[in-house]
């Protein structure tokens, strides 16, 4: 107790308008703490919305170019489908007429082949009747006798070669034979028959070279024939590899264009979410911007009305001045409308800066402090 009672006394001395001023020091004291820190709380949350900012408009531009990229390939994918279906109808088309040209040239083939043995196997015939026949005119004219088989086995002969033959010299010679053979009277046979020999022996040259000329002829065109179904062959192997190739071209497409369009749903969703919390922490941190640069102006204002005060409480007011204390009255009063007026701003926007990302913050929070005007109040019961 005794040594309470020297603070007892100071607090006796202490006059109520000393209480008022240190009460007013206190709240400008604080007034400028919770500015300092708000402002460095506030600098922390808008460099986090610059870098935010920043980084998420880079992924946003990022993503956008993603997309587009997707897009073409998508496109480009589309086309190479496109190019590989005309390529297999086109090898389908090509593959069908191979078998009808094969068929066509087997065909064509089969009828040469079969005309060219009829026509072989007539000539030999003829050239050995024509052999059998000059055999015994020979021999029937050494022995000077009579052969009437052999004029009638020429003269059939003759009917044959004059029945279709293309070879100029045989169709030539034949009708010389058959026109010495109708010159021959009945019962004369030795009547021409030096001139039929001769006719008979150009024949068997014509027939001779004529046989040549076919058995050439059908080796060339048999070479013509194989070389035509080699052709056709490879040309079928060209048509099944480039119809192989464009399956698996067409098959790899289509397997591509899901995987790009899978990448290009996730590359759009994300996109989407990125330009939503852009816009969304956009506006975010303008509005807490402008909360934050409302709250410094009204902080100023408070400042200066503190300051004011004081400067009336320690320079202008005196003691039992009744006219001064009057003015104190009014000032107080001023400070007090003025503080309500603060504290209402602040519940429209309170200091707390909330960071996104990993759930952190910065905030200032508002502690349970009297107003200026409730500050200064309780020195009216003093």
């Amino acid at each position: 107790v005794a040594a309470l009672a020297p603070l007892s006394a100071v607090a006796a001395d202490v006059k109520p308008i000393e209480k008022v001023i240190q009460l007013l020091q206190d709240l400008q004291t604080k007034v400028e703490e919770e500015g300092t820190q708000e402002a460095t709380t506030y600098d922390k949350f808008a460099c986090w919305c610059k870098s935010q900012s920043a980084e998420k408009a880079t992924a946003v531009e990022d993503g956008s170019t993603a997309v587009d990229t997707n897009k073409a390939n998508l496109d480009d994918f589309g086309t190479e489908r496109s190019d590989a279906n005309s390529a297999i109808s086109k090898a389908h088309s090509d593959i069908s007429k191979n078998s009808e040209d094969t068929k066509e040239e087997k065909g064509a083939w089969e009828k040469y082949d079969a005309q060219y043995n009829l026509e072989h196997a007539e000539m030999l015939d003829a050239q050995r009747q024509l052999g059998e026949a000059k055999k015994r005119l020979m021999a029937a004219k050494s022995v000077a006798s009579e052969d009437s088989d052999s004029f009638a086995q020429l003269r059939k002969v003759a009917t044959t070669l004059q029945r279709g033959k293309d070879r100029a010299s045989i169709h030539f010679h034949s009708a010389l034979l058959q026109t010495l053979l109708n010159q021959v009277p009945e019962n004369d046979y030795d009547f021409h028959s030096d001139d039929v020999i001769k006719v008979i022996e150009d024949l068997e040259e014509d027939f001779t070279q004529g046989l040549s000329d076919l058995e050439g002829e059908h080796k060339s065109k048999k070479t013509e024939h194989i070389a035509a179904l080699q052709t056709l062959a490879d040309d079928l192997d060209s048509y099944k590899k480039s119809l192989k190739d464009n399956k698996e071209i067409r098959a790899e497409s289509l397997k591509k264009m899901a995987a790009e369009q899978k990448d290009l749903t996730r590359n759009t969703a994300t996109l989407q979410d990125d330009r939503a919390y852009l816009l969304e922490m956009t506006t975010t941190c303008d509005e807490k911007a402008k909360q934050y640069h409302e709250r410094q102006t009204m902080r100023a204002e408070e400042l200066s009305a503190i300051t004011t005060a004081l400067h009336v409480l320690e320079e202008e007011v005196h003691p039992n001045d009744k006219s001064r204390e009057t003015s104190l009255l009014v000032l107080k009063k001023s400070v007090r409308h003025h503080s309500k007026a603060v504290a209402g701003s602040a519940k429209d926007a309170p200091g707390d800066y909330h960071f996104g990302g990993d759930g952190s913050d910065a905030s200032q929070d508002d502690e349970d402090e009297p107003s200026l005007g409730e500050r200064t109040a309780g020195s009216d019961d003093d």
